[in-house]
């Protein structure tokens, strides 16, 4: 499985993808080009401000940095999605975007299943 590290600061689309690493103690089976994944993100990004949008109803003040684990399978389907981190005290925004990721569909990888990291920071504004 091979690792991405990719992020997106604030709703504003500014992005900036970081090196593809194998987690350790994995061989790097898939490969997926970042811009390939920031791609499928930017076409979703709308079900992430409705996440950040809800958490904004009942906090105005809402803030913080979320990042979302997920493993793109050799179809491209997500296979599997999780919060790896969240500083924001809402937990709901975090799990509705776990929830939406994981109805993601990326082009198909070549050579297997791809883990992604991709850190998202939220912002009123």
């Amino acid at each position: 499985m091979r690792r991405i590290t990719m992020s997106l600061l604030g709703l504003s689309l500014i992005t900036i993808a970081g090196a593809g690493q194998a987690r350790a103690g994995e061989a790097a089976a898939g490969t997926l080009e970042a811009s390939q994944i920031r791609e499928v993100v930017r076409g979703h990004i709308d079900e992430i401000r409705y996440c950040y949008n809800e958490g904004l109803a009942r906090d105005p003040q809402a803030q913080g940095r979320i990042v979302l684990d997920f493993t793109i399978g050799s179809d491209g389907a997500v296979v599997r999605s999780a919060v790896a981190s969240s500083d924001m005290a809402d937990a709901q925004v975090p799990e509705c975007m776990r929830k939406v990721a994981a109805t993601w569909q990326f082009p198909q990888p070549e050579g297997g299943e791809v883990m992604v990291s991709y850190p998202f920071v939220l912002e009123p504004g």
